[in-house]
Order: structure tokens, then C-alpha cells, then sequence
């Protein structure tokens, strides 16, 4: 991020003409990313799309199938099928 601070000027003139991304790093792990207006928009419509709302709604469905199982604990087994038996005749 010090580089950023430096030649912030730049990574907007970078991000806004050149449509460049530029990730911001603290510590080896990304923390933000620079993105053009453009990419931005582009970002925002797909959240206001039908799909991502039955995936959100999906995701929230699992994690709460989860919290179920880690209080009740898993489902049951099923017990084996049974083999059938033959008759000679």
C-alpha cells in the first residue's frame, strides 16, 4: 500500500484510462482493489440480478442447514439394504 500512497495519481490515471485493476496488499494478503467506474457498474449490475439473488438465498439455506446439523448433529444412516433371497427350485 505504500506504493499506492506514493503514485496514487498514477494508479487512478492507470485504473481510469488504461482500465487496469490494482490489488492492495497488506501483509501478502489483498485487501481492496482499484477499479474504474466502468468495472464498477458492471460489478453492480450483476448484484441486482435475478440469479444472484436465488444464489444468495441458496448459500443462506446452506449455512443454515449447517448451524442445524452442528446442534442436532448429522441425519441418521440409513440401514443397509437387505439382500434378496433366491430359491432354488
Amino acid at each position: 500500500m505504500s506504493l499506492v500512497r506514493k503514485h496514487f495519481a498514477d494508479c487512478v490515471h492507470r485504473v481510469n484510462f488504461h482500465n487496469d485493476r490494482i490489488a492492495l496488499m497488506r501483509h501478502g494478503q489483498q485487501v481492496a482493489v482499484l477499479v474504474s467506474v466502468y468495472d464498477l457498474d458492471k460489478l453492480q449490475a450483476l448484484d441486482d440480478t435475478p440469479e444472484r439473488e436465488r444464489m444468495l438465498a441458496m448459500q443462506l439455506e446452506v449455512e443454515r442447514l449447517k448451524r442445524v446439523e452442528e446442534t442436532v448433529g448429522p441425519p441418521p444412516a440409513e440401514p443397509p439394504l437387505a439382500r434378496p433371497r433366491i430359491r432354488s427350485l
